[in-house]
């Protein structure tokens, strides 16, 4: 069943919408080449945003008194940094996101049925429900601890950091300075947003649109009212989406790899300050929700990730399936040779790798999961 066209760019279209709207707060434009306005919003991010934010942390590392209280600072230091390293490295990659979309763009010109329309627009309205549940914990977060700092009458403001001067008087100083605080995390929050959803969403409609090419491929030589000729077309357009999506995978693979790489070794770090602090300064009931609350949040970071790449693997390895599902045998010559070639070059799974080293797979994910477990329990028994 054809499809409206126009109609089905909306669809595409509102799958990225609310990412690339909080990416254009920070700067993050789709356009190929940045006005002198928009490098200045950037440059404004990334220096005053992340700048002022991680300054204050990096300069009460200088003041701490005991080891405790250094293990209660360093993660925060090392989840600014690494959020903003993320933020970065999607700033590098930024034109070939953009090609992405040029690419979705093409896939968007096939033929759907309506219940293929109807599965990306059940999609699109989950993804929205994803980012926006992300967004409520993330900026309630953010705004619990503002509402901490508003209520202590002057004492603190988001968070217990170094200022090079004397906010808690005039009443008037401390006020601008919370709320400067408060505005820089809510975009914090943002950033930290669209870092950590960026590569499931653009997974979920990668996967949709595999197997969307998949059940094409597994209709091909059934429609009885077309001939051969018509028949190895349509599988030649198979052929075609199916690279346009490995080409999408590839770019992907050299985006999102480096970051999830950040990511991986970030957990990894703080999985294991966690499991010190807990070994050395053994905590009350409030601060032990706190660790495994913290600990939970850094793992969970990678699982949507994990999930849906691991899915796209699953999905892959469904290819010849597919293929044998088709009626090729009645079909020509060519037709039958074409599927041998397209057989032979669909072999291989297709596994995102972190910073080209760690597999990002649900065997992956549940590893970290034990980590961070037999951390805990060897910090348990030592103590």
């Amino acid at each position: 069943m054809k499809i409206n066209l126009e109609k089905r760019k909306v669809v595409t279209d509102k799958f990225f919408e609310y990412i690339w709207f909080f990416w254009k707060l920070l700067g993050f434009y789709r356009d190929e080449k940045y006005s002198f306005l928009q490098k200045a919003h950037v440059a404004y991010t990334i220096a005053c945003v992340n700048g002022v934010a991680i300054l204050p942390f990096i300069v009460q590392l200088f003041f701490v008194e005991d080891l405790k209280q250094l293990l209660n600072i360093l993660p925060m230091n090392l989840t600014l940094i690494s959020c903003l390293i993320k933020f970065i490295i999607f700033l590098d990659k930024r034109r070939e996101l953009i090609e992405i979309h040029q690419l979705i763009t093409k896939l968007d010109s096939k033929q759907l049925t309506s219940e293929e329309i109807e599965s990306l627009e059940n999609l699109n309205q989950f993804c929205k429900k994803i980012i926006f549940i992300i967004f409520i914990l993330f900026e309630g977060m953010v705004t619990s601890a503002a509402v901490n700092g508003a209520l202590s009458h002057r004492e603190t403001l988001l968070f217990d950091i170094w200022m090079p001067y004397n906010y808690h008087d005039p009443p008037l100083v401390y006020w601008v300075t919370f709320i400067v605080q408060f505005s820089f995390f809510l975009l914090l929050g943002i950033q930290n947003l669209t870092n950590d959803l960026i590569g499931p969403l653009y997974f979920i409609i990668l996967n949709k649109h595999l197997e969307i090419v998949l059940n094409r491929i597994g209709r091909v030589g059934w429609d009885r009212k077309k001939d051969q000729e018509e028949n190895y077309q349509d599988f030649i357009n198979c052929i075609e989406d199916h690279r346009l999506i490995m080409r999408i995978f590839d770019i992907l693979q050299n985006s999102i790899s480096y970051t999830l790489f950040v990511q991986f070794v970030t957990t990894g770090v703080l999985l294991s300050m966690e499991a010190l602090l807990y070994l050395l300064y053994p905590p009350n009931l409030t601060e032990l929700a706190i660790i495994v609350s913290y600990v939970l949040d850094v793992t969970l970071e990678i699982l949507p990730c994990c999930y849906y790449c691991n899915n796209f693997m699953a999905i892959t390895d469904r290819t010849v399936t597919a293929i044998f599902s088709s009626n090729f045998i009645d079909q020509s010559i060519k037709f039958r040779k074409t599927v041998i070639t397209f057989m032979q070059t669909t072999q291989k799974s297709h596994v995102v790798l972190a910073g080209k080293i760690f597999p990002v797979t649900l065997g992956t994910f549940l590893w970290v999961m034990k980590v961070a477990y037999s951390l805990l329990t060897v910090a348990t028994r030592l103590r």
